[in-house]
């Protein structure tokens, strides 16, 4: 269709996702199960299949095989991803931290998906101490967040979540 060729990003999105629940692709050599109903990180990677191109582009520049890296905030895997491909060349470890219980399935699948060893995960915040504290899940699912802020129109529901130190988790 000619009307097809001035669609705008949304538009292409809005027709790719409908009617469902999650979609798979292939992103920077690494497979995603993705959900649709996530509006930040999935949205990107389909309209453009890359999200900040630039620090893609220095990450795979500086990242070498043997390091080992805390990944906090993993959300549903990307950069992950990318570091468990280029540490397994070597001996790094790659530890995802990701609080939002609902983007951490999606993290273990997409673990799963590429059979990344080196992975481990730990569905948890990060804090000044250890305990619980309430965390803002929002439509944007990257944008979900331990504090409250102003505009809670996008706010879909408030779970408590544990939380701990990077000093008491990696002892």
């Amino acid at each position: 269709k000619i009307s097809a060729a001035f669609d705008t990003g949304e538009e292409r999105y809005q027709k790719f996702i409908k009617g469902k629940k999650e979609i798979n692709l292939n992103i920077l050599g690494n497979k995603m199960v993705l959900p649709t109903a996530d509006k930040g990180l999935t949205r990107d990677l389909i309209i453009e299949g890359i999200r900040e191109r630039n620090s893609v582009r220095c990450f795979f520049k500086e990242y070498k095989p043997n390091m080992n890296t805390v990944d906090l905030g993993a959300n549903l895997g990307y950069y992950l991803l990318m570091e468990a491909k280029i540490a397994q060349k070597g001996n790094g470890k790659v530890y995802a931290v990701e609080p939002n219980p609902l983007t951490y399935e999606y993290l273990k699948k997409n673990i799963k998906l590429n059979n990344y060893k080196n992975i481990t995960t730990m569905n948890i915040g990060i804090s000044d101490k250890k305990g619980v504290l309430p965390f803002y899940m929002s439509k944007t699912w990257n944008c979900s967040r331990f504090v409250k802020g102003e505009d809670t129109s996008d706010i879909i529901k408030v779970k408590d979540i544990k939380v701990d130190t990077l000093d008491n988790l990696f002892k």
